[in-house]
């Protein structure tokens, strides 16, 4: 390479540098404000035990239909990991989906919860249900992951939120 094109590539080189830290300020302020940050709503769920699941009313979404509100479904693993989805429910109990979780069935579960599966996989699922009859009941089952078991229904809805010591932070994702 001669002179000029060596000369070139510094210069140019030197210009995008300058047009980035130039606008890196801008970029990096376009987040949401601390202010913004500290008014989301927050879920205390300290008071989680181990294995445990309990059904809390979406702060951030208004009702669903047919007498059904949008709520958030916590469970504790046994490894101290916090899942959580928004799912439909009524009068306490989980609305079970027609296919897909924005579609009720009709049917609500009273006791969906967790349970270890003969394979080591924990699998969330209606337990004490009356309408085991139902050909649909056995595909009701989803893994911790909020994958659909057997395909046949969508996947659960996880929660755009995270743990921050004993609170879930709704809206907020982590970094």
């Amino acid at each position: 390479m001669n002179r000029k094109k060596i000369l070139l590539f510094i210069v140019w080189a030197f210009v995008i540098a300058g047009f980035i830290g130039y606008m890196s300020p801008m970029f990096l302020s376009m987040g949401p404000s601390k202010l913004a940050e500290a008014k989301l709503p927050r879920i205390y769920i300290g008071d989680l035990k181990s294995g445990e699941t309990r059904l809390e009313k979406h702060p951030m979404y208004g009702d669903h239909y047919s007498d059904h509100i949008w709520s958030i479904l916590f469970y504790k693993h046994v490894n101290g990991k916090i899942y959580a989805w928004d799912v439909p429910s009524k009068n306490n109990e989980v609305g079970m989906p027609d296919f897909h979780w924005w579609r009720t069935s009709g049917y609500t579960c009273p006791d969906f919860y967790p349970a270890q599966e003969s394979d080591g996989k924990y699998v969330l699922k209606c337990h004490g249900q009356d309408n085991n009859n139902q050909w649909w009941h056995r595909d009701w089952a989803w893994y911790i992951n909020g994958e659909n078991v057997y395909g046949m229904f969508s996947d659960m809805l996880k929660t755009n939120g995270h743990v921050n010591n004993e609170n879930f932070i709704v809206g907020k994702s982590e970094r």
